[in-house]
């Protein structure tokens, strides 16, 4: 499965576009990147009404590969390595939307089925979990 980013899209589509495939997900657009296992400042927060080609580093179109197989990390930094767009992927919680910032090694596939699973619960990556990253 993969969305193609146009030069002339808006961050609302790309979220649009991501929701069609996993609907207890998000992904929102940040000013700068992020490390592995960190959060955004929400201070960093982009609005979704803003073009692709105003907020971008890198001035291309791109085909990013949002498979259920593709880690939440992996996928952020592949918005970041081909379109230079800093994104950081929320699951579903309850009646919140978390940052994936300490679950960025789980496959997109698992976060969208804890969350559709576990709405109401908080899970705690397990030792395994970590040692199926690496």
């Amino acid at each position: 499965m993969e969305i193609y980013v146009s030069e002339e899209a808006v961050l609302q589509e790309i979220q649009k576009k991501f929701s069609e495939f996993y609907p207890h997900l998000r992904i929102e657009f940040y000013k700068n990147p992020h490390d592995l296992n960190t959060s955004c400042p929400d201070k960093e927060w982009l609005d979704n009404s803003l073009p692709v080609d105003e907020v971008r580093i890198i001035h291309t179109a791109a085909w990013i590969n949002i498979s259920p197989e593709v880690t939440t990390g992996a996928l952020e930094q592949a918005f970041y390595d081909l379109l230079g767009l800093s994104v950081q992927i929320y699951r579903k919680e309850r009646e919140h939307w978390i940052e994936t910032t300490t679950t960025d090694i789980w496959t997109l596939g698992k976060q969208e089925e804890v969350a559709r699973r576990e709405g109401s619960v908080e899970i705690v990556p397990s030792p395994d979990d970590v040692n199926d990253g690496l």
